[in-house]
Order: structure tokens, then C-alpha cells, then sequence
């Protein structure tokens, strides 16, 4: 079954002024940095299928989101580094953030095709 899975580009994270003290126990408190700078969605079955590479200068963290009872495979690829997501790739379900870099590639696929 194929589900969607969405990726957000960040430039970085941003320090959140805190109003209340009370209101959190750190002292500082960061956000992923607003508005995103790009974002794909991409179709998640037991093929993997890769992001589009994207050359914005400025990102630097990769949001992945993936649905509620799904899981993938996945693999972050660097300029010069091309795995496909297979049974020894790392699990995601949920969502996360990565680091990131332009001209990198995020290769995916249904964790449900390796049982």
C-alpha cells in the first residue's frame, strides 16, 4: 500500500524568547526556523524512491514526516554517496529532523516491504 511521506527544508533552528520563566524548565528553548525553505512529498511504497536533490544555499536541517501507522526505510544521501533505502537502512516512524545540505538526496521506502 503506498502512503505519502513529506519532507521540509530548515534553514537552522531559532531561539525562542521565553515570556514566563515558569513556562519551561531549560533556559533556552529553539524552533526549526520559519518559513521552510522548500518542501516534496514523496510516494512511499516497496520500491525506494529518492527526493529531488534541491540547490537552495541556505538549508541546513531535513524535517521528515511520515503518517500515522507507517513506517519507512531511509537513507540520507550527500553529494558523491547514492544508497537506495533497503533492509540495513535506518527505521523512521513519526516525524524527525536531520541535518541537511543542498544538493543532498533522501531515499525511502516502506519498512512493511522487509518484515
Amino acid at each position: 500500500m503506498a502512503f505519502n511521506c513529506r519532507i521540509f527544508a530548515h534553514e537552522g533552528l531559532a531561539q525562542m524568547r521565553l515570556i514566563l520563566p515558569v513556562q519551561h524548565t531549560e533556559d533556552t528553548v529553539y524552533q526549526l526556523t520559519q518559513p521552510y525553505v522548500f518542501s516534496q512529498i514523496l510516494t512511499v511504497t516497496s520500491t525506494p524512491v529518492s527526493s529531488d536533490a534541491d540547490s537552495t544555499p541556505r538549508v541546513t536541517i531535513l524535517r521528515i514526516e511520515v503518517p500515522d501507522g507507517a513506517s519507512i526505510r531511509y537513507e540520507i544521501n550527500p553529494t558523491g554517496r547514492n544508497i537506495q533505502a533497503g533492509n540495513e537502512s535506518p527505521i523512521l516512524s513519526g516525524m524527525n529532523n536531520f541535518q541537511w545540505a543542498p544538493e543532498w538526496r533522501l531515499s525511502v521506502v516502506d519498512a512493511a516491504a522487509f518484515p
